[in-house]
């Protein structure tokens, strides 16, 4: 089914995006996610939710008595309008612009004792069987709203974003002369999580033994919290071979708070699985169990990290952001700092060294900020900068350099890059063309790839003609390809727009190129 818009008759429409999707699975049962408040002005100024109820025991007749995700529309009391007639539909959104699943309410009165409209069910099997439901573990839903009874002047739109928060931690445990182990014997590893969650893990490997069974490989899990936490912990651990692949993999999860700190793994593995197959398996006698943690809070209002109405349009403008937010269902990839084995202590290390400023050697001055850096490490990673301390610049010499045309911000994510080859996750399109261009005048070639990777995945309607002119600045010619592409399958909705007009006054060249390419289309067409 199209989720083609009937602007005549519709009046709002609300794009809710929620991210980590998956966990809402283990939230309480009583527990729900709630989306921001968002206002309908052309609807009498009347504000509303959405809810997820996690896991609700909802219509059982019909689900077999079946766990299911129940999404609701609620009102938010009001003092001055209490009272409204509506239709509405809700949808859960699919990649290839159709909707999964859907709920058409008509003539719904919402009152004071009815703030909530019927629900649209939808089971865990439903959701998570179809990949494409969930791009990058995001799922989209659809609120379409209007007067049950008359037109609307203009069409509204909302886009809404949850962000359930997840901290995840990614390492490597190996334990020597493993096929000496014997029964009692413990293997112990600490793990430090994340330190605003206030917790370490002591992770122990021990084996058991029973006059029926043969030694089994076992595991507890023992937290050091000293004050109620009610965290949530995936473990995802597999043996890993010779090759460094998976030989068994299993997975487990583990609820901790004050009072019961300690908790076993499910784990049930035969030591001499392991000793037959000790050339693949066991190599030099040593086991290597790779892990990888998620970790999050047991609260649904405690674990959203980020709800927010990212903007709010009316008339033209919420029909074309409304139709880029269905053309782009798909997240763009997230700068992620997630902490991976090799890199673990290294990466610490040299993020602790650029924070610290420790026997830094020379400093970058960017307006009214200075960055204290080290001249073996720039030179390491970028060749521009290697230049100035090799030759006689004078930059050798005074042991300060002057940038005047980055702006601080730009620097400082430059060089978190340059120590750690991470970026923040809370990059936009702004910063990621700011530090592109930094990254091309530093000749820092991973930076700028991951930068216009990015931009090439965030194309919208109101940066698309700043991408085309700085993919032609960059010389960037699958950026550009990517960007004129965009333009030809929205030309109309580009064209009409005051981004286009002021573009086409400033660069007329590029703006001719960018016509002759449209109209060699029309004319292969």
């Amino acid at each position: 089914m199209s989720h083609a818009v009937n602007t005549q008759k519709v009046g709002f429409t609300v794009i809710w995006k929620i991210e980590n999707f998956s966990l809402a699975t283990k939230l309480p049962k009583n527990d729900y996610v709630q989306s921001p408040v968002f206002t309908t002005d052309n609807l009498h100024e009347t504000s509303w939710h959405l809810h997820l109820l996690p896991v609700a025991r909802a219509r059982a007749r019909e689900y077999g008595n079946k766990n299911t995700f129940s999404f609701r529309l609620f009102k938010v009391k009001e003092f001055q309008r209490n009272c409204i007639l509506l239709d509405y539909e809700l949808s859960i959104l699919c990649n290839g612009d159709s909707k999964v699943k859907s709920v058409t309410v008509r003539e719904f009165y919402f009152h004071i004792g009815n703030a909530y409209g019927t629900s649209l069910d939808i089971t865990p099997h439903e959701i998570f069987n179809k990949p494409e439901i969930l791009p990058r573990d995001t799922l989209t839903v659809q609120c379409q709203m209007w007067h049950s009874r008359t037109n609307c002047l203009e069409p509204g739109f909302s886009l809404a974003r949850t962000i359930i928060g997840v901290e995840r931690k990614t390492f490597t445990w190996t334990i020597d002369k493993f096929s000496t182990l014997q029964v009692n014997d413990m293997k112990s590893v600490s793990v430090e999580l994340e330190p605003n969650l206030k917790l370490s893990l002591k992770i122990t490997l021990f084996l058991t033994s029973t006059p029926t069974y043969d030694e089994k490989i076992r595991m507890k899990v023992e937290g050091n919290n000293e004050e109620t936490l009610d965290l949530i912990i995936v473990f995802r651990i597999s043996a890993q071979n010779v090759n460094d692949k998976a030989a068994y993999h299993f997975e487990d999860e583990l609820k901790l708070s004050e009072g019961k700190k300690e908790q076993p793994l499910i784990l049930m593995l035969d030591k001499k699985e392991f000793i037959s197959n000790k050339d693949m398996l066991l190599p030099e006698d040593v086991l290597s169990l790779k892990f990888v943690l998620v970790v999050f809070k047991f609260s649904a209002s405690e674990s959203i990290i980020l709800n927010k109405i990212e903007r709010t349009t009316y008339g033209a403008d919420a029909a074309v952001d409304l139709k880029e937010a269905l053309t782009n269902l798909i997240e763009p990839p997230r700068f992620e700092r997630e902490i991976h084995p090799s890199t673990n202590s290294l990466t610490n290390d040299l993020i602790h060294l650029f924070e610290n400023k420790y026997l830094a050697d020379i400093s970058l001055r960017v307006r009214d900020e200075v960055f204290p850096v080290h001249k073996a490490i720039l030179s390491a990673r970028s060749p521009v900068f290697k230049t100035m301390f090799d030759t006689n610049m004078k930059e050798k010499f005074t042991n300060t350099i002057e940038i005047d045309d980055i702006e601080p911000d730009t620097i400082r994510r430059l060089l978190l890059y340059i120590y750690s080859d991470t970026l923040d996750s809370d990059i936009g399109w702004e910063n990621a063309s700011s530090l592109c261009l930094a990254a091309e005048k530093y000749s820092v070639i991973g930076l700028k790839e991951k930068c216009s990777s990015f931009l090439k995945q965030n194309l919208s309607l109101t940066n698309i003609c700043k991408t085309v002119f700085l993919a032609d600045a960059l010389l960037d010619e699958d950026l550009k390809n990517a960007a004129l592409t965009f333009i030809e399958k929205n030309d109309k909705e580009v064209m009409n727009s005051n981004e286009w007009k002021h573009f086409a006054l400033e660069h007329p060249q590029l703006t001719v190129e960018i016509l002759s390419r449209l109209y060699r289309k029309v004319k292969e067409f």
